[in-house]
């Protein structure tokens, strides 16, 4: 599945992730690749079903409340990315990065465009301190309206090796803006992920 969904055939990598958590319906890890899938299909509502449905003790840390947080921004849904958001700020072990984001969110879906972007520089401040969160950080600079900056995440990410930036092509298949960027084409062919790339291989 790993290298299905960076190619973008993801109903193919749903199909066999199925298969293996029916073998296997207590693995976390394959419940985890799941998120990651459904994050990937930005299927946002399938993916707060799923996470309703997991053990509670591993749906209330702050990796999946993050997770919830993004999900709720995606349906518009103010009440619950402040509940999400509100829960991130009196968890002693919450990553402030996550916590940051997540605020983010929160004050985009209330028009406050300059509060949502001094949340986002207190996260871009933050980076280095604990796990790497550039592709996050490229995210959200494309709701931020700043494909520039996003470019200069994106970038770091493939530098430092950041897990989630295989996913790039897949991830913003939808985005002809992006996808018409120098930038962005550059990085699909230092990654080996553009259209070319992919027909020598036979993937495409």
């Amino acid at each position: 599945m790993s290298l299905l969904l960076p190619l973008g055939r993801i109903e193919e990598a749903e199909r066999l992730l199925r298969e293996s958590m029916a073998l296997d319906p207590l693995n976390m890890s394959f419940q985890f690749m799941y998120i990651g899938l459904l994050l990937t299909k930005h299927d946002y509502e399938g993916l707060l079903r799923h996470l309703r449905h997991l053990p509670e003790k591993v749906r209330h840390t702050p990796a999946l409340i993050t997770t919830e947080c993004l999900a709720y921004f995606d349906q518009g849904d103010v009440e619950n990315v402040s509940l999400s958001l509100q829960r991130l700020l009196t968890m002693e072990n919450a990553d402030p990065q996550q916590t940051a984001g997540c605020e983010t969110y929160w004050h985009l879906l209330n028009g406050d465009r300059a509060a949502a972007l001094a949340s986002y520089q207190r996260r871009e401040a933050l980076i280095g301190e604990g796990r790497d969160y550039s592709y996050v950080l490229g995210n959200q600079a494309l709701l931020l309206g700043d494909i520039e900056r996003a470019m200069d995440w994106f970038e770091r990410a493939l530098v430092s090796r950041e897990q989630r930036i295989i996913f790039i092509r897949t991830d913003h298949r939808e985005e002809a803006e992006l996808k018409a960027n120098t930038r962005f084409q550059a990085l699909l062919r230092k990654m080996r992920l553009d259209d070319e790339s992919l027909r020598e291989m036979g993937y495409l």
